[in-house]
């Protein structure tokens, strides 16, 4: 019988990746960069799901192949640019930056 290898746990994995740091840096620049994608996505496909659902059911049979086939790469490139948009023109401490006690200090600094 073959031997398998037992998984590394998260958090040993977690710490392994900390100990090199071109590839943490690398991975905390990453999300760094999609926050703005995890927070607003949810919301602009809550909004664009109704809009889509009719059209693409009330399609034919060929066109809904084509949609079904094509949608989730276009969608998920107009949701990833809408995100970044949002992010670019709220301001940030609405929904990006952590939120300040009352003592006026961030959350972080305690």
């Amino acid at each position: 019988m073959a031997r398998h290898r037992e998984a590394l746990p998260a958090d040993r994995l977690a710490h392994l990746v900390t100990r090199w740091s071109a590839l943490a840096r690398a991975l905390a620049g990453i999300g760094r960069r999609t926050l703005p994608i995890y927070v607003v996505h949810m919301p602009l496909l809550a909004l664009l799901h109704p809009a889509l659902v009719n059209v693409i059911s009330q399609s034919g049979p060929a066109a809904q192949a084509v949609l079904a086939a094509a949608e989730p790469a276009v969608l998920t490139a107009v949701v990833v640019a809408l995100c970044l948009f949002v992010h670019r023109i709220l301001p940030p401490e609405w929904i990006f930056d952590l939120p300040r006690s009352s003592t006026g200090r961030g959350v972080a600094s305690r």
